[in-house]
């Protein structure tokens, strides 16, 4: 069966898996022009290492499933990786793929069907020249559902360690 790679999965492989993402990423089908795009926009290893997860999901879809990334750890001759990913799709995701609808799982007290009762959400950032002040990759942003607005909070290289569980607008 070739399930889709999850969000959640690919942040657990990028924080705790041991992989070379550069050796990784032509087997990914990421360019090398992807590779300085990320290597711009993120200083950290480890933020690296997800942001090429998170661009293969983007560029590869629907195609990016978690036997096309043992493949690749495959290629690379990365057996721990391999058997990582395999043990990290076996368990549970907050991601719900049935009828290929993510759905993640809601907190009790959520009046927001947009940010999910935390106020805000977050966007990547549009241009060429946001990558250039090196604060990271996306824009943390008023939610407009809640807040009435989409003001700027703050730049982000990762939003999701920013707020637990913020969503994408």
């Amino acid at each position: 069966m070739e399930r889709e790679a999850t969000e959640d999965h690919l942040e657990v492989l990028a924080r705790e898996g041991f992989f070379d993402w550069k050796a990784l990423r032509p087997h990914l089908g990421l360019s090398s022009g992807h590779e300085q795009d990320i290597s711009r926009s993120e200083r950290e290893y480890a933020d690296q290492r997800r942001a090429c997860l998170y661009k293969w999901k983007v560029v590869k879809g629907s195609g990016a499933t978690y036997k096309e990334l043992i493949k690749a750890a495959n290629k690379i001759e990365n057996r721990k990786f391999a058997e990582m990913v395999e043990k990290v799709m076996k368990t549970p995701s907050r991601e719900s793929t049935s009828n290929n609808t993510a759905v993640i799982e809601k907190p009790q007290d959520t009046k927001c069907k947009q940010c999910q009762g935390h106020g805000v959400v977050y966007r990547s950032r549009n241009t060429v020249f946001d990558f250039l002040d090196m604060r990271g990759q996306f824009d943390i942003v008023n939610c407009r559902q809640c807040k009435g607005n989409d003001n700027w909070v703050k730049c982000s290289h990762a939003p999701w360690k920013d707020v637990g569980g913020i969503c994408r607008e």
